[in-house]
């Protein structure tokens, strides 16, 4: 799953399990996400609380103004439409965290499009997920964005980009993906002089 650049910064120890650094909204190193081999996760040493922690799958955030920076709550998803679009997309770790790190995008970034790829969980009562995406983006103004889930895709429970995409509906997600102006392979482009962009 995912580009290259999506696995650069992950880590296996020597039991097997996955590493992923996190960064806290002032992008320091704060946590470490482990995905042990039999799927189960945790976040390990976190020297403060969860708020605002994040990570960039496939390397850094573009500084072109025009390219809109993509958000998923959750990491299958962020590694998946990584591996579609070829762009870094900004892993919010949870639902819970979406609003955090888009505030800390957004103070970056005060008028560049920013997109949350939000899970539905379409099969809860409260449908949680998507709430915390629909605060986020309303905190934010960012394009809330989610999945296309045919009734097929509900009755198997789906609820996720990650899940849409594993099922083989590439085209479904292109679509609307390019509905907020995300298309197709970044293009290369000269260096850009300028600050960092927040998180990256």
């Amino acid at each position: 799953m995912g580009t290259e650049k999506a696995w650069a910064d992950f880590r296996v120890d020597d039991a097997g399990n996955i590493l992923i650094p996190l960064r806290d909204g002032g992008n320091r190193l704060s946590a470490v996400f482990r995905v042990n081999e039999n799927g189960s996760v945790e976040t390990l040493a976190s020297t403060g609380g969860n708020n605002g922690l994040h990570h960039v799958i496939g390397g850094r955030i573009s500084k072109d103004p025009e390219e809109p920076i993509l958000m998923a709550d959750d990491l299958t998803s962020a590694i998946e439409l990584n591996r579609l679009t070829k762009k870094p997309v900004v892993w919010a770790v949870k639902p819970e965290n979406l609003e955090a790190v888009g505030k800390t995008l957004r103070s970056f970034n005060p008028d560049r499009k920013i997109v949350i790829a939000a899970m539905d969980a379409h099969m809860a009562v409260e449908n949680k997920a998507r709430v915390h995406a629909q605060k986020a983006a309303s905190a934010i103004k960012a394009d809330l964005l989610c999945p296309p889930l045919s009734d097929q895709d509900k009755k198997r429970n789906s609820m996720s980009f990650g899940d849409v995409l594993k099922s083989g509906k590439i085209n479904e997600v292109k679509t609307a993906l390019k509905k907020v102006g995300i298309v197709g392979v970044e293009k290369t482009r000269k260096p850009q002089k300028g600050k960092a962009r927040g998180i990256d």
